[in-house]
């Protein structure tokens, strides 16, 4: 983990487990300035992989695992597209594995990992973050650039430019809209109006929500 550390123009390596539809086999992520490759030995050599990261349909980031979309089509699935999931990642290696992509992919990247808030934070409450049947709970932090949630049973963070739609139904609640869908907050403390009135103005400014709203005003003309 100290040469994740190191990142730079020099390559990184992290051993994996790339899971198949039964067990899954040893290989290697290899992580570099413009893409990344998978390195599988053996019987299934045939797996590996190379892919610029701007060709990559969909990065999602986990403590546990890596998975990757691609554009590549599964013939006999009707052209739904291959997804790769790497497994058994390093300790630690999620949140080096952020630090280093963050600046290289874009609001295709999903990171299910609290990273360290950036810049000055901006709002701060403990709050419950719901998916699907079940709850995370924890402390979300907004700050200059990003959200960052880090829960018990699920962290996230959010870059505030790869946001869609940013609101809420009372003070009590929050929702956030980006490409993995809405993510709701069940927030227990108050967030007064006019703090929420200051927060909708700093990501009124991101690139994601200006495309929301330009189109939200194109639909209402």
């Amino acid at each position: 983990m100290l040469a994740l550390a190191a990142w730079g123009a020099t390559p990184v390596t992290i051993e994996v487990r790339h899971r198949h539809l039964r067990k899954g086999a040893d290989g290697t992520l290899t992580f570099e300035e413009h893409g990344m490759k998978f390195v599988e030995e053996g019987k299934r050599a045939a797996h590996s992989r190379e892919w610029k990261y701007s060709d990559i349909e969909r990065f999602d980031l986990a403590p546990e695992h890596i998975r990757v979309i691609t554009y590549e089509d599964i013939r006999w699935q009707a052209g739904r597209d291959r997804v790769f999931l790497f497994d058994e990642l390093p300790d630690g290696a999620a949140g080096s594995l952020y630090a280093m992509l963050e600046s290289k992919l874009d609001q295709r990247f999903v990171a299910d990992v609290a990273t360290l808030a950036a810049g000055r934070v901006r709002w701060e409450s403990p709050a419950k973050m719901l998916r699907l049947a079940s709850g995370s709970n924890g402390t979300l932090r907004i700050t200059e650039d990003r959200v960052v949630f880090e829960g018990d049973r699920g962290s996230r963070t959010w870059r505030i430019a790869d946001v869609d739609n940013f609101s809420s139904a009372g003070p009590f609640e929050l929702s956030l809209t980006s490409l993995d869908g809405e993510t709701r907050f069940q927030l227990k403390q108050q967030l007064p109006e006019d703090r929420y009135n200051e927060l909708w103005r700093l990501f009124s400014k991101a690139p994601g929500l200006k495309n929301f709203m330009t189109l939200q005003e194109t639909h209402h003309d």
